[in-house]
């Protein structure tokens, strides 16, 4: 088996996982992620239906 030392994989899979968290972390400071979505969504029918019992 022979050693390569100039194996990039690591950094390689690094680079690209810090890229996606990148954008993941620009899309809530937008608010624009995903999750951000849901907790806008769960927010106001929790208000709304607050605003209907009272």
């Amino acid at each position: 088996m022979r050693i390569n030392t100039d194996d990039l994989t690591l950094k390689r899979n690094y680079l690209q996982k810090y890229r996606f968290l990148i954008k993941q972390y620009e899309l809530v400071k937008q608010k624009k992620a995903p999750a951000v979505q849901v907790c806008k969504r769960f927010l106001y029918i929790s208000q709304y239906r607050q605003k209907e019992l009272s």
